[in-house]
């Protein structure tokens, strides 16, 4: 999937509901948006509930340049701005740039992830002060570089840093986020902002 957008309302009475998919495996979703209101019809159901701004449930799955703008109510099931569940899943320059997160149960919803079973996250940024990955398993030690947005600067995790309003706006998060991105060879840095906003 490249340059894949939605905008509308995603509601299913399924057990995965994902902005731009359901369930992906084995997949590389890039440059994907998500600028919808992403939830369940129902809340009862028999089985585990995923819920994604991109997937809702991945596998062996490639997620860089995603961004979630969209709003997104996690209840009781697994989460994420981006995935909901990802199992040996890469996450790398992702963006969860929506305020608009409800988290009722944060030990499985993550403003990044909700559940990583042996996955990477690197050169991400969440635009809320929520925990950027729910819940971890058996995570690998290239995750880093990760920011989230949080009154005070400081470490929030072995995998993510928090960053204040002011180093925002001073655009020096855009500026690590683009040095993360190390020799890439990209046209445009797909981090930027304009100087004095926090976007």
């Amino acid at each position: 999937y490249n340059g894949i957008s939605q905008n509308g309302i995603t509601e299913t009475a399924s057990e995965k509901t994902g902005g731009i998919v359901a369930y992906a495996e084995h997949c590389k979703m890039i440059n994907c948006l998500n600028e919808g209101t992403v939830r369940h019809s129902s809340e009862i159901f028999e089985t585990d509930d995923y819920l994604g701004g991109i997937a809702a449930e991945a596998k062996y799955s490639t997620f860089d340049l995603c961004i979630n703008n969209g709003s997104l109510l996690c209840e009781d099931e697994y989460g994420g701005g981006i995935v909901g569940y990802g199992t040996q899943v890469t996450l790398n320059n992702c963006l969860s740039a929506s305020r608009d997160l409800e988290f009722p149960n944060t030990s499985t919803c993550g403003s990044i992830i909700g559940v990583a079973e042996e996955s990477t996250m690197t050169n991400c940024f969440a635009n809320v002060d929520r925990a950027m990955i729910g819940k971890t398993i058996n995570m690998k030690l290239r995750t880093g570089n990760n920011y989230r947005l949080h009154d005070k600067n400081e470490s929030k995790s072995e995998f993510e840093m928090g960053v204040n309003q002011q180093m925002m706006e001073s655009g020096i998060v855009a500026y690590w986020l683009n040095k993360g991105i190390g020799n890439r060879d990209l046209d445009v840095k797909p981090w930027r902002q304009n100087v004095g906003q926090d976007n």
